[in-house]
């Protein structure tokens, strides 16, 4: 339905000569339709889906520390490319976090840097 209205409008607002367009309220009801059913969609969402839902958070922890996509905070120590080598490397070797990306990777090139930037405090 808000898809039609969205096409309605549309054409209606195409069918205007010069600032007059008689075709406003056609225009306005539909407008008008569209938001009312957005939001009831919205609160039906927020009734039937979202209340009552906790949150995981060992599970967020976990996903957080162990996430492959950590080594782009490595980027501004190491350089873009680097990064990228290390984590397709890491990928490849089974590393799970950014620390395990340091040793399976070929990012061993620049060891003092790499050590630096993957200290535990620097990647939380």
């Amino acid at each position: 339905q808000v898809m039609g209205n969205d096409a309605a409008i549309g054409f209606a607002a195409s069918q205007g000569n010069f600032q007059l367009n008689v075709f406003l309220p056609v225009s306005a009801y539909n407008f008008q339709l569209s938001a009312r059913l957005l939001a009831d969609v919205m609160d039906s969402f927020r009734v039937h889906c979202v209340e009552g839902i906790v949150p995981d958070t060992e599970r967020m922890a976990y996903n957080l520390h162990n996430s492959l996509m950590l080594v782009t905070c490595l980027t501004p120590k190491i350089g873009y490319e680097a990064a990228a080598e290390g984590a397709k490397n890491g990928k490849i070797a089974g590393a799970k976090t950014a620390k395990n990306i340091k040793i399976a990777s070929s990012l061993t090139k620049k060891p003092k840097m790499l050590s630096k930037a993957a200290n535990a405090s620097e990647l939380s």
